[in-house]
């Protein structure tokens, strides 16, 4: 790769600097100074067509050094003029590297041009403006590039890429029955435009203004390939548009070397970097045309940060929604992230190139964050392929059908591909029985593990994407089931009490599925982290019922909901320290060697009592204490009453509360459980049976 070196340096209160490559500083130069490197990037195709970037060979630039008031001053001593009077200009091919000696301390900013030696475009260093005007069509010779880097302080060594964007929108006219029109007697042999158009770039902000209406005469048709398979070109132009797309009105003028012709096309969009298509039988038929506008060109801020990042590495995020002709490739050594923010990439094209992200081997890409990934229907069309790593931490990913109306796989692993899902949703709207896939003449070596993820009629732990029982899951995560939806989660099942005991200390699993009865005996249980407890239906027995031990604590603040555990003839729940406790369809029955004792006690924490059925089996056993800071919120579940005439079943103690908004109650005489003190404001009782009521909304 070819490196211009150029060095500026400070003497008194004058800046100077020479421009010849490799030259080398004097002595008597003052100031630290630092080099400033950008790799300056033009876009790269594989294949020779228009807007490839091939023919901006040509690299001018300008450094501007800025005062404290904001003004700036062009140094001519080391900037390449548009005309090449101080330099030849560096040639760039796609890409270079440039170099500057800097003073530490001081602010720049740099201008970069690319173009071609038919360019008509007219460049005001000192006023960072463009000029354009185009006279005929069809020349590609026009393709162009810039970057503008904003005003920054020199402090130390900068290494950097810079990629050069389009100023221009690409507006192409293809027609299908070029060959109709020649048997009917009229051979088209040029073609042009009349379009709304502007001719000043302000370079710094973007800005476009002089609005007109820019005449490309009608030259030869091109012999590219249209940019839509199955269309002629007739005429190919670049033109100075805004970088937000607009709507303008474009007139077709085309001749046969005898005869004029012209069409008018209104509300054409049109956007900077992008190219506009305008096709259809264009000389046949006056009103069967198509217009669509396409992101090619990735100047786009959203599709450009892609695009850099999955070239050079860093971090991209989208910040709107991206449509793809063809699949976005993380190129192999490259670490990438991409966060989707919300938005979309979808490739819509139904082609042989309808994948949408490609990871190649040697690269690494993770995805963050919730938006959608999404392939076209029509093919074999997969959201991600994995050659190299791919970490899928959130998104929807979505796959469509092949040719043959069958479901695709929607992540794919080949090679010596790696899929790390950690997180993410996937619909699979088409009930793939293949989500996540490897080739299979890569099964020994590809690797697809499921830690996260929610997945429709797909169950990563037994699936038969590599036949049957195939299991994606690794040791420790495991599939909890919600309908036809499968999610992966960090699980330990447990049969024993040591078991439980290893898993409720450990911070890294979230589910503790019981697989077995537990008798802790007269000790309690202890849960020490966050944890969702299945308890399957399964006796647990804590805290003995000689005792006066709870049988199952949660002491810090921790967040632990417990679903379907029996808990007969033992200690209750105990709840402190900011814990925040949640109870589905629990059976208790709470006894202890001792009056003064709680099914629920809470100090300090918050718990919630969703369903279950629950009983005392002693004297003076309240269903639920809040101390003070408490906060106890009844949703459900049946109460039977109490074991003791007129006993207290409920205690709020300083700023402890208990709030009631459902659930079925036992109110027979004197064992009653009364709800009634305890309502959520708009609720009531109403009688469901001899001697039970049911809390209400009012």
């Amino acid at each position: 790769m070819k490196k211009l070196f150029v060095s500026l340096f400070a003497i008194a209160a004058a800046v100077f600097a020479t421009s010849c490559t490799n030259e080398v500083l004097p002595e008597a130069q003052l100031g630290d100074e630092a080099t400033v490197s950008y790799t300056v990037n033009a876009p790269e195709v594989a294949t020779r067509v228009f807007g490839d970037g091939t023919q901006a060979t040509n690299l001018y630039y300008a450094v501007y050094l800025w005062d404290k008031n904001g003004d700036y001053t062009l140094l001519d001593a080391i900037s390449v003029t548009h005309d090449g009077t101080n330099n030849t200009p560096e040639v760039i091919n796609i890409n270079t590297t440039v170099e500057f000696k800097l003073v530490n301390g001081n602010t720049y900013s740099f201008l970069f041009w690319a173009e071609n030696d038919a360019t008509v475009a007219d460049i005001n260093w000192n006023a960072m403006t463009m000029q354009f005007n185009p006279a005929k069509a069809n020349v590609e010779g026009y393709d162009a590039f810039y970057a503008y880097v904003d005003p920054f302080k020199v402090e130390g060594r900068i290494d950097d890429q810079i990629d050069l964007f389009r100023p221009f929108a690409q507006v192409n006219v293809g027609t299908a029955d070029y060959q109709a029109a020649v048997d009917a007697g009229t051979t088209i042999t040029n073609a042009g435009i009349e379009i709304e158009a502007f001719t000043t770039l302000n370079f710094a902000n973007g800005e476009v203004k002089d609005k007109t209406t820019a005449v490309y005469a009608p030259e030869a048709i091109p012999t590219e390939a249209f940019p839509v398979a199955g269309y002629k070109y007739l005429t190919m132009n670049y033109v100075l548009v805004g970088a937000d797309k607009h709507l303008v009105d474009v007139k077709f003028n085309y001749n046969d070397g005898a005869n004029e012709y012209n069409r008018e096309y209104t509300n054409v969009p049109v956007r900077r970097n992008y190219r506009t298509n305008i096709f259809g039988n264009i000389l046949t038929e006056d009103a069967n045309y198509t217009i669509e506008i396409k992101p090619d060109f990735f100047e786009d801020p959203a599709a450009h940060d892609v695009f850099h990042a999955f070239e050079h590495g860093g971090e991209a995020t989208l910040t709107q929604d991206i449509e793809i002709e063809h699949p976005l490739v993380v190129k192999a050594g490259v670490k990438a992230v991409l966060n989707l923010n919300g938005f979309s990439i979808k490739n819509n094209v139904n082609n042989t190139d309808t994948d949408v992200i490609i990871v190649e081997e040697g690269a690494e890409l993770t995805i963050n964050g919730e938006g959608t990934i999404e392939a076209v229907s029509g093919n074999d069309g997969y959201a991600v392929i994995a050659e190299g790593t791919v970490i899928i931490n959130g998104g929807t990913f979505k796959a469509g059908v092949d040719a043959n109306g069958e479901a695709n796989a929607v992540v794919y692993a080949r090679g010596n591909g790696k899929v790390i899902v950690n997180g993410g949703t996937f619909p699979n709207e088409n009930n793939s029985t293949f989500v996540l896939n490897k080739r299979d003449a890569d099964r020994a070596t590809a690797v697809i593990e499921a830690r996260g993820g929610r997945y429709y009629k797909f169950n990563p732990a037994n699936n038969a994407a590599e036949n049957a029982g195939t299991n994606f899951c690794p040791e420790g995560y495991n599939v909890i089931v919600d309908g036809d939806w499968y999610e992966v989660v960090t699980m330990a099942i447990v049969e024993t009490v040591e078991e439980f005991k290893a898993a409720a200390a450990n911070k890294n699993i979230a589910y503790i599925s019981i697989a077995a009865d537990l008798n802790f005996g007269t000790a309690s249980a202890f849960v020490s982290s966050n944890k969702i407890i299945l308890g399957n239906g399964h006796k647990f027995t804590a805290g003995g019922n000689t005792t006066k031990n709870y049988g199952l604590q949660i002491n810090s603040a921790y967040n632990v909901t417990v679903n379907d555990i029996v808990m007969n003839k033992c200690g209750g729940i105990y709840v402190t320290n900011g814990a925040k406790v949640v109870v589905n369809n629990v059976t208790m029955n709470t006894r202890y060697s001792a009056s003064g004792r709680n099914m629920f006690y809470v100090y300090d924490a918050e718990l919630t009592v969703n369903s279950g059925d629950y009983r005392v089996d002693n004297t003076g056993i309240k269903y639920f204490a809040a101390a003070d800071g408490a906060t106890i919120t009844v949703n459900g579940g049946k109460y039977h009453g109490t074991k003791a005439t007129n006993a207290v079943t409920v205690y709020e103690g300083g700023t402890g509360s208990v709030t009631i908004y459902g659930g079925q109650y036992y109110v027979y005489s004197t064992r009653k459980f009364d709800p009634t003190p305890y309502l959520a404001a708009g609720y009531k009782t109403v009688s469901i049976a001899t001697d039970w009521v049911e809390v209400v909304a009012e």
